[in-house]
């Protein structure tokens, strides 16, 4: 037990420290002069649900409370949406800020914030902005709120879709925002272009270092045009980049070779159908001089792409990754998302160990099965 005459500020700075809620909760119940400290606290990341927003309704000294709030995740419902009223009744709440989540926003029912009012003032402290499951009445009202956060650097959009992509949103993009980092998977195919003929308007277009774009997971072979006009408009600027090979064919990949600063590529999809566009991507269309890690999710769903892989990965990968332009390259990743029925994840792993691809020195290789590869096939 701490001792009653410490200084206040001194048990403030103590508690500071302390990152676990439930210790956290416990220093709240121990006595009184724990118990300020550790209840605000407990503010720095808060979760809020239909019911919890009741209770924070009637909670008095919100503007007392506001600065302690630094991470908030806020949980619409389908059936009674209230996240819109929360920004009208605790914007000071906001106004400090650092993370916001969205979850299952039902914005095509109430617009979070009206499109004819964007309060740039108000959310000045944002940068990570999350918006999850959500549903719009229109593209422009996403912009809309994306834009009243005018200092986020990092937006991630999660199955997300809208109504209708009409409205003038010529003037929203004067003001859209100077993001780093740009994950966006869409429910619809055509929703990655519809966003990205919007950023590239936007100051965004120089300056997004961290990109992934896709729908349902896949990039679809209609937007991968749109993906390499931003992947060109970015330029050096680009250090991340993940991709989906699904729809792909070698006529349609993107082509990265302007992204002279790419640190780190993630190519998702890549299967018997899709292998030659990895390598003819690794090989023809990539700039590699700062790659430092290659990451690929390999399907192997059957016996027959397995003994293709055992022919075409280990050549497949020597004949590019040996070449001077990789000599940065620290770490290659593989990581198993399908296996053939008969055999373990753990057999997968050993088969694929003896393809070993000839790499750098000091290159670290790694195969790993998917955290679900395992109850996916018992499912099967």
């Amino acid at each position: 037990m701490m001792h009653s005459r410490l200084p206040q500020n001194v048990v403030h700075t103590i508690i500071s420290l302390v990152d676990d809620r439930a210790t956290l909760c416990r220093c709240a119940l121990s006595g009184r002069e724990l118990l300020p400290a550790s209840r605000l606290n407990l503010l720095y990341d808060v979760a809020i649900t239909p019911a919890k927003f009741n209770h924070l309704a009637c909670m008095g000294d919100v503007e007392f409370l506001a600065p302690y709030f630094y991470s908030l995740q806020l949980c619409d419902d389908k059936n009674q949406p209230w996240i819109h009223t929360f920004f009208d009744r605790f914007s000071l709440i906001l106004l400090h800020l650092r993370y916001l989540v969205l979850i299952q926003l039902q914005a095509h029912m109430h617009p979070v914030i009206p499109s004819d009012s964007i309060p740039r003032h108000r959310y000045a402290s944002l940068t990570t902005l999350t918006i999850s499951n959500g549903t719009f009445q229109s593209f422009p009202h996403l912009q809309t709120l994306v834009c009243a956060f005018p200092h986020v650097m990092r937006l991630i959009i999660e199955g997300v879709e809208w109504k209708r992509s009409c409205g003038d949103s010529s003037d929203i993009a004067l003001h859209g925002p100077l993001l780093e980092q740009l994950w966006f998977n869409a429910r619809n195919e055509g929703d990655v272009t519809t966003l990205v003929d919007w950023v590239l308007c936007t100051p965004s277009a120089h300056s997004i270092r961290d990109l992934s774009l896709c729908s349902r997971g896949v990039l679809n072979a209609y937007d991968m045009p749109a993906v390499e006009r931003l992947a060109e408009s970015l330029g050096p600027t680009l250090e991340h980049f993940e991709i989906s090979l699904r729809h792909c064919s070698q006529n349609d990949g993107v082509n990265l070779s302007s992204n002279t600063c790419l640190r780190s590529l993630y190519v998702r999809d890549v299967g018997s159908g899709t292998w030659d566009s990895f390598v003819l991507l690794l090989a023809q269309r990539i700039s590699p001089a700062a790659l430092t890690c290659l990451s690929l999710d390999l399907h192997i769903p059957t016996a027959e792409d397995l003994h293709a892989f055992q022919v075409d990965f280990q050549a497949g990968l020597d004949n590019v990754l040996t070449k001077k332009a990789f000599s940065r390259l620290q770490a290659v990743t593989v990581w198993l998302r399908s296996a053939p029925p008969s055999m373990t994840p753990l057999e997968l792993v050993n088969v694929m160990e003896l393809c070993r691809p000839t790499l750098p020195s000091g290159c670290v290789y790694q195969i790993k099965p998917w955290w679900d590869l395992g109850s996916a096939q018992h499912s099967t």
